[in-house]
């Protein structure tokens, strides 16, 4: 319930950021026409109004939110996820985005009830450096394949400290060690690396 609130805060933040960078186009007509599958809740929703199943080699989470069915899709042993929002309604996509770790990405569209794009995001607009570009660079340079490896998190977003934008991980060496890395988003060139260490 809480992944899945956490995403609705997500959607609803990026629609506020990208007032300045939608694109409308009203002459475009069925330009996605996916409607939500009824037949995930067939059984209905339990007390806290979610749904969770895996089908085929896909995990689906489903959430009854007010006017809306809020919808997650993650392959099983990947962090890439994909996040729809359906009218209750009409069934209609409204909303849809992706994620990989802790980081959106990629292009994040809404629509009317007809399949029109309404409004459409770069969310990879300032990082040059692209998440594809991230993973190669990992599992090339520190042997670690992180869209496998799910207990490692991956965060970006612009550094204050050191005026760019960065991405940054947090490896999970053991139970006493964490690796922290921080990589240039418009070069690659890895800026930190650094171990941090508990103790019992």
């Amino acid at each position: 319930m809480k992944n899945l609130a956490l995403v609705m805060l997500c959607i609803n933040l990026i629609s506020c950021l990208g007032q300045t960078s939608q694109k409308q186009d009203k002459n475009k007509t069925n330009q996605k026409m996916e409607k939500f599958d009824v037949t995930k809740i067939i059984n209905g929703f339990g007390a806290e109004s979610e749904i969770k199943f895996t089908k085929d080699d896909t995990i689906y989470e489903v959430l009854d939110s007010n006017n809306q069915y809020v919808e997650t899709r993650k392959k099983i042993s990947e962090s890439f996820t994909r996040h729809l929002v359906y009218d209750k309604k009409t069934l209609s996509l409204l909303k849809e985005s992706t994620s990989f770790s802790k980081i959106s990405y990629g292009i994040y569209r809404e629509f009317d009830t007809m399949g029109n794009v309404l409004k459409e995001v770069n969310l990879d607009e300032k990082f040059e450096f692209s998440l594809d570009n991230l993973l190669k660079l990992v599992k090339i340079k520190y042997e670690v394949d992180f869209n496998q490896v799910l207990n490692n998190s991956v965060y970006r977003g612009f550094d204050e400290h050191l005026g760019r934008y960065v991405y940054k991980i947090h490896q999970h060496i053991d139970d006493y060690k964490m690796r922290y890395i921080i990589i240039d988003g418009q070069t690659g060139d890895v800026i930190s690396d650094d171990y941090k260490f508990y103790s019992e």
